[in-house]
């Protein structure tokens, strides 16, 4: 089951990263609520550059964060227990 999720939370979050344009942002901050059946993410598109993922587990057991693709394979330190939050930083190249 976990692994069902990581992997559906990895795709989600690289096509998201995907659609991001030509421009160059610094910063950016992306608001992400994981569950058991969903995960939010808000902006839906972001630029090339330093991406800030907020982090928090809105869901009742243990969720993880994992974006692969493109060069980028990182991933939470560990996984978030029901109610923490957490921030991990990403750059994405133009």
């Amino acid at each position: 089951m976990k692994t069902a999720i990581r992997i559906s939370i990895a795709a989600l979050l690289l096509g998201t990263l995907l659609t991001f344009g030509l421009c160059t942002a610094k910063n950016q901050t992306v608001n992400v609520s994981l569950g058991e059946w969903y995960v939010k993410i808000k902006p839906a598109t972001v630029h090339p550059g330093t991406i800030v993922f907020n982090v928090a587990n809105t869901g009742d057991i243990t969720h993880t964060l994992e974006i692969k693709g493109n060069g980028i394979d990182k991933k939470l330190p560990k996984e978030l227990k029901k109610g923490q939050k957490t921030t991990m930083t990403v750059v994405l190249k133009a």
